[in-house]
């Protein structure tokens, strides 16, 4: 592996002042004061500090693995990315991009954006990140492919929703998601609903709130697996996590949300506890790694991906999410099954700049 390479690390920067953006450049190496710049930014979400400091991490990792490395990061400006992007000309992309202008659709473009300038980049290509976003689109491909996923309705904005009991045939309860959006945005301790009227008044708020249809899926009570997945033409099925909902109160579902994945003062965030190796049977193991493989080939992804399942008392698999752009921070799921796999946060990053890298290389 060629360690003379220039690697950019592009991702969705948090929303800073004006002062601030005036007096700090687009991209700055680690040593030229990227810290220092990064503790003014003023952060609109959490899941947004979660990148920077998942960016953080990957260039301390590039650099001890002895990469020159610069990051990028977009906030509301694309033009600005671009002459940057070119200024800067890497001979690899560590591509962290989200979102953009709060939009979690503009994840995709930017993929595309790398394409069309001619840039290597780690991670799935825009139809991978599309398919993904668009949680419907990849479910009917799951189900074409018969992989296992629950059973869904997509109710968009404009559809009168007061006829929804007329014609329904899942039953209850299930779970109510936007459509199209990532970090579990959207879901929280009231998404499970139980009833036509808890029902209408979900898909209503998911339709203001997000402005986008309601994905209403069966819901599986069960167990919630996550399996994480590195490589291309022989991936690696990294050993499987659970997200343990045991301590969870009676009232909040056994589900993650929003704010079990990123507010750290909340209950569900401290209850819900991960667990890597999963305790399962040697059968069930394979059975569950042999889906999620099937479903990261199916969708399309590449270098690294995240395949989410869900398993009843019955032993049923489902798919519920396939996420080709997964948190890849020192303590996400993602690197806990890496660790427990025996590789260091450093090995593993490196191992994706290897993929990607290979990949260009065979164009």
């Amino acid at each position: 592996m060629n360690k003379s390479l220039r690697i950019l690390i592009a991702f969705n920067e948090p929303p800073i002042s004006e002062d601030v953006r005036q007096r700090t450049p687009l991209y700055v190496s680690y040593e030229e004061g990227l810290q220092g710049s990064l503790k003014e930014m003023q952060p609109s979400g959490l899941a947004e500090i979660s990148v920077v400091e998942e960016m953080e991490a990957v260039n301390n990792a590039l650099k001890q693995n002895g990469y020159e490395t610069f990051v990028l990061g977009i906030a509301d400006d694309a033009m600005a990315f671009i002459r940057s992007l070119m200024d800067f000309r890497p001979d690899l992309i560590f591509n962290l991009v989200e979102s953009f202008r709060d939009e979690a659709i503009h994840e995709i473009h930017m993929a595309g954006l790398y394409e069309l300038l001619g840039f290597p980049y780690t991670g799935s290509p825009p139809l991978a990140l599309g398919i993904a976003l668009n949680k419907w689109r990849a479910k009917e491909i799951l189900s074409f492919h018969h992989i296992p996923t629950p059973k869904f309705v997509l109710v968009n904005p404009h559809e009168d929703t007061f006829g929804l009991g007329d014609h329904w045939d899942l039953p209850f309860p299930v779970i109510v998601k936007p459509a199209s959006e990532d970090a579990s945005t959207g879901i929280d301790e009231h998404a499970v609903v139980f009833s036509m009227e808890q029902l209408l008044e979900r898909v209503a708020y998911v339709h203001t709130k997000f402005r986008q249809p309601a994905l209403v899926e069966e819901y599986i009570d069960g167990r919630e697996l996550n399996v994480a997945i590195v490589g291309n033409k022989e991936p690696i099925v990294l050993p499987i996590s659970e997200i343990d909902f045991s301590e969870m109160p009676e009232h909040h579902p056994r589900i993650v949300t929003y704010a079990s994945k990123w507010i750290a003062e909340s209950e569900a965030y401290q209850k819900e506890k991960p667990l890597c190796p999963a305790p399962l049977s040697p059968e069930v193991e394979r059975r569950v790694k042999s889906i999620a493989l099937k479903a990261y080939r199916v969708i399309g992804c590449r270098d690294y991906a995240r395949v989410d399942i869900r398993m009843n008392s019955d032993g049923d698999i489902f798919v519920i999410e396939v996420n080709p752009n997964p948190d890849i921070s020192r303590d996400a799921g993602f690197m806990r099954s890496a660790r427990v796999y025996g590789w260091s946060f450093e090995e593993t990053v490196n191992r994706i700049v290897e993929l990607a890298w290979e990949r260009s290389q065979r164009k």
